[in-house]
């Protein structure tokens, strides 16, 4: 058996910070991406339908508003919140910040998947730029960005089980949980 390597730099935990630090500068690169690309004036025909719903949901009812089975926890908890805001059109910004969360969520997912590779956080970085779907989701409100930190957060949650199964299990399922109760198709 040979000695143990205790130079500065591997008994400091050098390499540990900076990867650490690269995360965050590439979870905040994500972030600045999402909200500087984010388009304030346009809608998805969904997201327009459900902020018209978030509005007269009070006065119509949960039948009559636009897909509310499908997504009640988005309604039920941005509802209250639109009645403080000058129009539920400012719910916007809060679409795009939920889905940042969730892409720089699966970043840090996929780093710790691809760790053993060389360049695993530009790997992971690269991976979460290329998904359209993931980027796209960002730009306008939808129900989805509200789902995906959630989601994402139930899969970093079950990526650690083994250390606290049932206590992990038990928030990964609750994450899931709201995940879909924000937006039913990820149960699918």
């Amino acid at each position: 058996m040979g000695k143990p390597n205790l130079s500065p730099s591997v008994a400091s935990g050098a390499p540990e910070r900076s990867s650490a630090a690269g995360l965050w500068v590439a979870g905040a690169c994500l972030l600045a991406t999402c909200f500087w690309f984010a388009d304030r004036k346009g809608f998805e025909g969904d997201g327009l339908a459900f902020l018209f719903g978030i509005d007269n949901l009070a006065l119509v009812g949960r039948d009559h508003v636009y897909r509310y089975h499908w997504q009640p926890l988005a309604y039920d908890l941005l509802s209250p919140l639109a009645r403080f805001l000058q129009s539920p059109l400012q719910l916007m910004h809060l679409g795009t910040a939920f889905a940042a969360t969730g892409s720089i969520l699966l970043l840090v997912l996929l780093k710790r998947l691809l760790q053993p590779m060389p360049f695993a956080l530009g790997s992971a970085l690269i991976l979460v730029l290329v998904v359209p779907e993931l980027f796209v989701t960002s730009l306008y409100f939808n129900t989805t960005a509200l789902a995906l930190p959630f989601f994402t957060g139930c899969l970093l949650v079950l990526r650690h089980a083994g250390s606290a199964p049932m206590a992990l299990g038990a928030l990964a399922g609750a994450l899931m949980a709201a995940a879909c109760l924000f937006r039913l198709d990820f149960a699918a």
